[in-house]
C-alpha cells in the first residue's frame, strides 16, 4: 500500500508544484546588468546527445539578453575535451575536429547579439611532437571578443 501511495505522490508532485504561468525573468533594479558565465562546454560537445544541452543554454541567453540587460557572456575554458587527437569513443562519441566544429557553432548563435568571450582550459591544448602546446582555438575562434 506504501509502495502505491509513494507513486501516487510521485505522480501528482510535479502538478501541484508547478508554475502557473510562465514568467519572463528581469531584473529588480532598471540600472542593474548580467554577465553570464558558461562552464566547461567539454562535456556537452564531446557527446553527440549532450550537444542539445549547450544549444538550450545559448537559446536562452539569446531569449534573456533584453529583460537580463546581459553585457557580456564568458566561456571559462575547457572548450573541448580533445584538443586534436581521434576520439575511440571511450571518452565521448565525436572526434576533436567535431567538438571545435560544434562549440563553435552554437556560440556563433550569439554574434552580433552580445559579446562573448570563450576562454581555453587545459583541454584545448595537446603537445606535439618537438613538446609544445597548441591549440586548435584560434582556428574556430579567431577574435577573442565576438
Amino acid at each position: 500500500m506504501k509502495k502505491y501511495i509513494s507513486i501516487l505522490l510521485l505522480l501528482v508532485s510535479p502538478i501541484v508544484f508547478a508554475q502557473e504561468k510562465f514568467q519572463t525573468q528581469k531584473l529588480d533594479n532598471e540600472k542593474s546588468w548580467s554577465v553570464i558565465l558558461i562552464p566547461d562546454t567539454q562535456n556537452y560537445v564531446k557527446w553527440n546527445r549532450n550537444q542539445p544541452v549547450l544549444d538550450l543554454m545559448v537559446r536562452w541567453i539569446e531569449d534573456n539578453i533584453s529583460n537580463l540587460n546581459i553585457k557580456m557572456v564568458c566561456q571559462v575554458g575547457d572548450l573541448v575535451e580533445h584538443n586534436d587527437i581521434l576520439n575511440q569513443g571511450y571518452d565521448g562519441d565525436q572526434s576533436a575536429d567535431d567538438q571545435w566544429k560544434s562549440v563553435q557553432s552554437i556560440l556563433r548563435r550569439l554574434n552580433g547579439k552580445v559579446p562573448y568571450v570563450a576562454a581555453t582550459g587545459n583541454h584545448d591544448f595537446s603537445i606535439n611532437e618537438e613538446g609544445r602546446r597548441f591549440s586548435r582555438y584560434n582556428e574556430f575562434f579567431p577574435s577573442n571578443f565576438n
